[in-house]
């Protein structure tokens, strides 16, 4: 915006000036017209048209300024769009998220086994988003700010830390099954070995 009104001032600054010119240049030519002279007369009727030139390209000028300034205006109202959607969706899904560990904290808390079921999904599934949620953030922050390089990085990035996110998720739980089978009769670790052996 602020390169298409330099533009604009400079064409209105050329326009005024090639007006004041246009005048000096009729005013010389009058004169030397009741004097008599042709030579000055000429120059005069030159320094006009040269300044009429300059007075149109002023013109160009400030329509060219006022077109990148009308651009530039509807670009800022484009990001503005983009930036609202994008930062409520941020928040939704982080209000969601709060919601998804506040009811498993809550069923946790009653005993209930979180670490299965529908529970589980809702909670890796929460994770999942709040990665991608991050990254998509991360992303458009960059490119408003002109950091381009860094934008392209986080979108690169974003699918790759979602797979991670699920290859830990699925560790996790290979894991909860290889300590639940170490387990018999519900006894963990060496002590439950124990109890086998003096049973």
């Amino acid at each position: 915006m602020n390169a298409g009104k330099s533009k604009m001032m400079a064409g209105m600054n050329d326009m005024q000036q090639a007006m004041a010119d246009i005048k000096n240049a009729s005013k010389a030519y009058e004169d030397a017209m009741k004097n008599g002279d042709e030579e000055a007369a000429n120059a005069a009727l030159s320094a006009k048209s040269e300044a009429e030139s300059r007075y149109k390209s002023g013109q160009e000028a400030v329509k060219t300024g006022k077109g990148m300034m009308a651009a530039a205006q509807n670009a800022l109202q484009t990001v503005n769009l983009i930036d609202f959607i994008i930062t409520n969706i941020y928040n939704a899904i982080k209000a969601m998220q709060q919601i998804i560990a506040s009811v498993s904290n809550l069923m946790d808390s009653m005993g209930k086994d979180t670490d299965s079921g529908f529970m589980r999904e809702m909670n890796q599934f929460s994770e999942a988003m709040g990665v991608m949620n991050e990254g998509v953030k991360k992303s458009w922050d960059s490119f408003k700010s002109g950091d381009f390089a860094g934008a392209i990085g986080s979108a690169i990035s974003m699918p790759l830390d979602v797979i991670a996110t699920f290859n830990r998720q699925h560790d996790k739980r290979l894991q909860k099954h290889i300590e639940k089978e170490d387990e018999p009769y519900g006894v963990p670790g060496v002590a439950g070995i124990t109890l086998v052996i003096y049973e």
